[in-house]
């Protein structure tokens, strides 16, 4: 018998399932309702209709708007930002999304504003150059101004609405460091944006002051000191105001001008508070003292002053730590030690390797000053010498640090001790 072909088979299978359906279909109707009998006296009657179905009710936090078919963003926004925010948080929508909404809109509101400040609303051809190095000192001063005050405004109107410091905000959204919040934890977060903006408002305008004397080299005039003090006085105004007197004595702990001053003497030491808190009262004596350090134009008789007043913030700094620890802060002053510190730390070489190399250079000076204080030796012959010890002095470095450290060292502009025995 010959076989149907493969189109024949897949027909007959079709009309198959469509009977098996239709029968299914049958059974599940005739469960609902029952075909009348012929002679009986109800034949005729309605058919009982099934009972409603039970309706359990189930609380979600959904909201259902009854007179609104859809839910759109348009329900919800609003010109006035206090009254988009409590309709988002009255939806449950989470803070942290409420945050990002904000900001971003702000974010859009504010930029065309930076865009005309930038200089980005002109279309640039291709074949244009930007030319920002020929932009003049002035000019990029008022720039950067600029941007600050559209940034503060932005800060602030966050600060408003939110109450959140937005730095802060952006640094952790980013997972990024931020350094000053870290110091002001024990604030709250209202006013960490409070102190931020009084420090940045001063330093701003302190820079621009003393920008003549980086980028010129000429002193401050009169009038410009003593515009430093009273910027410094009208910052601590501004400070007293903000932090109750717990607030501001931890501040001056922390982020006050002293308080630089005294991590900074400390560097590498690894100090301890207790370490940390005796300094900080000498040089808060200091400071209080010099509050401008020693001015340009300082006489004869104030740089005495100052240099004995030096003298004697170091014997108490000494008194302190006691003979070890005070070495040990003498060496972290010298800016060629912490370029030394900084090489054997970024290649894993130990701290006891680059303090052997500072005492390699400590005697190498003795050295080198009894060469150079010699009578018996003509200037060749010095010359000749110190550059044999500097030559020395080198490959002793190389082979205490190893050479990768070394190149790092050498590359910070550092190591001018071993002249004339550095060999690239």
């Amino acid at each position: 018998m010959k076989r149907p072909s493969p189109a024949v088979s897949l027909l007959l299978l079709n009309m198959a399932l469509v009977l098996v359906i239709a029968a299914l279909l049958a059974s599940l109707l005739g469960k609902g309702t029952q075909p009348p009998v012929a002679g009986d006296s109800d034949s005729m009657a309605v058919a009982p209709v099934p009972p409603p179905p039970t309706v359990v009710v189930v609380k979600t936090n959904m909201l259902v708007y009854t007179n609104t078919p859809v839910f759109t963003w348009s329900a919800l926004e609003s010109e006035d930002y206090r009254a988009y925010i409590q309709r988002l948080r009255a939806i449950g929508c989470p803070e942290q999304t409420i945050r990002d909404i904000i900001i971003s809109d702000l974010d859009k509101l504010l930029a065309p504003q930076l865009h005309a400040i930038l200089g980005l609303t002109n279309r640039l051809g291709y074949w244009q150059s930007e030319n920002k190095e020929f932009e003049s000192a002035k000019e990029r001063r008022e720039r950067q101004r600029l941007l600050r005050e559209v940034d503060l405004q932005k800060r602030a109107a966050v600060q408003q609405l939110l109450g959140i410091d937005l730095v802060s905000e952006r640094e952790r959204v980013r997972g990024e460091a931020d350094a000053f919040g870290r110091r002001l934890e024990f604030l709250p977060e209202t006013k960490r944006d409070q102190i931020r903006t009084v420090i940045e408002r001063a330093a701003e305008e302190e820079a621009t002051l003393r920008e003549k004397v980086w980028q010129e080299g000429e002193p401050l005039s009169a009038e410009e000191q003593a515009r430093l003090r009273q910027l410094q006085i009208e910052r601590e105004s501004s400070l007293t105001a903000l932090l109750s007197p717990e607030e501001k004595h931890q501040y001056d702990l922390t982020l006050s001008p002293t308080a630089g001053k005294v991590r900074d003497s400390l560097f590498g030491m690894n100090a301890s508070e207790q370490e940390y808190l005796s300094l900080f009262q000498v040089q808060k004596t200091f400071d209080e003292k010099w509050p401008q350090g020693l001015p340009d134009n300082a006489s004869l008789e104030d740089q005495a002053r100052f240099a004995q007043d030096q003298q004697t913030m170091l014997a108490r700094v000494k008194e302190q730590l006691g003979e070890d620890r005070f070495n040990e802060f003498q060496r972290a002053q010298d800016p060629d030690y912490r370029q030394l510190r900084i090489a054997a730390a970024q290649n894993n070489v130990s701290v006891e390797s680059a303090n052997e190399v500072y005492e390699m250079r400590r005697e190498l000076a003795q050295q080198q000053a009894e060469v150079m204080t010699s009578q018996n030796l003509t200037l060749d012959r010095k010359r000749e010498i110190l550059r044999s010890m500097g030559d020395e002095a080198a490959r002793s470095v190389r082979g205490v640090i190893g050479d990768p450290a070394f190149r790092t060292y050498l590359r910070s502009g550092a190591g001018a001790w071993m002249r004339g025995g550095v060999s690239q």
